[in-house]
């Protein structure tokens, strides 16, 4: 079984999916995720989905659940959102558990 099919089967991102899975020069697992088509993001906010405003240069990376021994992180490059009531803000992701960059962890871990 491929690990995007146990990540599938046990994490529900109805917004987003996962793309691919590498492994880097430091043995950390890379799972690529990417927003699902015609999919709208949502307000870190006030929760509002809105318009995609841009998409950020760099991704960022989330720590997720260690399996096997191996360290897994989540690579996503953010949108930016344009909201009627907020302005233009960094989207909200299921997997992210803090409000600010600093935060790199995981709902799960």
């Amino acid at each position: 079984m491929r690990l995007i099919t146990v990540l599938n089967r046990c994490f529900k991102f109805n917004r987003f999916v996962f793309e691919s899975i590498n492994f880097d020069e430091i043995n950390r697992i890379i799972v690529s995720v990417k927003p699902r088509k015609n999919s709208k993001p949502e307000c870190r906010v006030c929760g509002r989905f809105s318009s995609t405003y841009d998409t950020l240069c760099e991704p960022r990376m989330f720590e997720f659940i260690p399996i096997w021994g191996f360290s897994i992180f989540f690579m996503y490059k953010m949108r930016r959102v344009s909201c009627a009531v907020c302005g233009v803000r960094v989207e909200s992701v299921p997997w992210h558990m803090g409000n600010n960059r600093r935060h790199r962890l995981t709902w799960d871990f």
